[in-house]
């Protein structure tokens, strides 16, 4: 693992980690730290990652499937608590 990335995941809500994550230099890292982050460290990394100018749409279709599994396993004890998460737009609508 890079150790820029286990920096990330080492404070996820650390008031660096937006500069952090748009420090990576490609693709390759971004998918590299989100195959490992944790979605129950909340949603800065992703949010980040998305923001990424180097975040491809098969990137951004892999963390929308993931949002959306980890919405439903939130939202599963209650259905009629299906909160939306919006995601920043205008990259690829």
């Amino acid at each position: 693992m890079r150790p820029n990335i286990a920096r990330i995941l080492s404070a996820p809500n650390d008031p660096e980690t937006r500069a952090l994550v748009a420090d990576l230099p490609d693709e390759t890292a971004l998918r590299e730290l989100m195959d490992t982050c944790n979605w129950d460290d909340g949603y800065v990394v992703p949010l980040a990652v998305v923001r990424h100018p180097r975040c491809d749409r098969g990137l951004a279709l892999q963390l929308f499937w993931a949002l959306d599994d980890a919405a439903r396993t939130m939202a599963r004890h209650d259905p009629r608590d299906q909160r939306r998460c919006t995601l920043p737009r205008g990259r690829w609508s």
